[in-house]
């Protein structure tokens, strides 16, 4: 995600939007630098993964805690 999204064709975004780092990187860009604020969509799907992702590590880690320390 080393490119904006001014940068992005209008035709790659949806391509350069399932990164879910891309709406968290933009909100810095805005933040730091002052390009356009990104469209809300992506940064709620930035933090829908986010979550989700956490609570599939917390699962995971949750049933293999028993036998992680077996197999490694």
């Amino acid at each position: 995600v080393a490119y904006g999204l001014q940068a992005v064709p209008s035709s790659a975004r949806l391509f350069y939007s399932l990164n879910p780092l891309s709406g968290s990187l933009e909100g810095m860009r805005h933040s730091l630098v002052g390009t356009p604020r990104p469209p809300t969509g992506y940064l709620i799907y930035s933090v829908a993964f986010s979550v989700f992702a956490i609570v599939l590590g917390v699962v995971s880690f949750a049933r293999m805690d028993r036998d992680l320390a077996d197999v490694i």
